[in-house]
């Protein structure tokens, strides 16, 4: 059952089964992980998928097509597969993959984007623990640090080495907290691949509560009034920031607003971190004030994208600085 591979895998890190929709099916083209509809007389065929060491310790994906629509079948030979590379592994030399803090952390980023994971949220991974910067004026990120330590691998990287860096971060309360949050979840993951014997953040303990730490509340009617004078006369402005305050959206969602996605009263989107559908029904007034908004040269209200290629985080940025001065 192991399939003839340049890279034989030896050792089974992640394994499950995916429907492999074909031409046809009104799946075909969506995720591969979807389950066909119920009315379908033929289901798509299953698939094996996920990911493997091979004998040099490498990371090898698996994918492997099985040519049956039936789920017990399916998952026998999903088993068979198993007890095959069990059987390998008890001849074969046992992976040894030490990776370089670098190796380590494409690898995982890799797997965390073909995971699904929205580069919104990659991106604030990327720039807290591989992106390098000016250290004088930002926390050092994890790679920073090891090369200032003179460390290579991932596993060279004990308890002490994180307290120490992690003292060295200038962050406030909340966000410092959401960071040990991605560096825990990140060894945790280094751990389950056998990047590393022991997780060096796992007996840490987290930071105390700071007084800094104020709760996130809602702004009063009293200060939403003070806040939509201060637009003066940019009506672009209040209208976005109303449109925010209705619809409950972060900036990232609203930039990307269509008229399309307003019928009557009610709005629908999707929430750019997590794919979610939103619908809310919004406020009459600022119904009208949509409706009224021209809208731009690719057909959004509040982001005027002149080509296919620009990226919507631009557009965020760029709204943002528009509103400070207000706020």
């Amino acid at each position: 059952m192991a399939p003839a591979r340049q890279h034989r895998i030896v050792k089974v890190i992640t394994l499950d089964l995916q429907r492999r929709h074909i031409q046809g099916c009104s799946s075909y083209g969506i995720k591969p992980y979807k389950d066909c509809p119920t009315a379908s007389k033929k289901k798509c065929p299953y698939r094996l998928f996920g990911y493997g060491l091979d004998e040099q310790g490498h990371r090898q994906r698996i994918r492997l097509s099985l040519g049956l629509d039936n789920w017990q079948e399916a998952t026998e030979k999903l088993n068979q597969y198993r007890q095959d590379i069990e059987g390998i592994n008890n001849t074969a030399v046992k992976p040894t993959l030490k990776p370089s803090v670098e190796e380590a952390m494409a690898l995982y980023f890799k797997e965390e984007s073909a995971r699904g994971v929205s580069s919104e949220t990659l991106k604030s991974f990327h720039k807290f623990l591989d992106r390098k910067r000016d250290a004088e004026r930002f926390t050092p990120t994890l790679i920073m640090y090891t090369e200032a330590k003179g460390i290579k691998l991932l596993n060279q990287i004990t308890p002490d080495h994180i307290k120490e860096w992690r003292g060295q971060w200038v962050l406030g309360a909340k966000t410092r907290e959401k960071q040990w949050e991605r560096v825990r979840q990140f060894f945790q993951y280094a751990e389950d691949a056998a990047w590393i014997d022991v997780n060096p953040a796992a007996k840490i303990r987290g930071f105390a509560k700071s007084r800094d730490d104020l709760p996130v509340t809602a702004l009063s009617e009293s200060e939403v009034k003070v806040i939509l004078a201060a637009c003066g006369k940019d009506e672009f402005s209040r209208t976005f920031l109303m449109t925010l305050r209705h619809s409950g959206m972060a900036i990232v969602d609203a930039i990307q607003l269509k008229p399309g996605r307003l019928t009557g009263e009610s709005l629908q989107t999707y929430r750019t971190k997590t794919g979610v559908q939103v619908e809310v029904v919004l406020p009459p007034q600022l119904v009208e004030r949509l409706n009224a908004l021209p809208v731009q040269e690719r057909g959004y209200w509040f982001w005027n994208r002149k080509i296919d290629g620009s990226n919507h985080q631009t557009a965020t940025g760029n709204m943002r600085r528009r509103l400070r001065p207000i706020l």
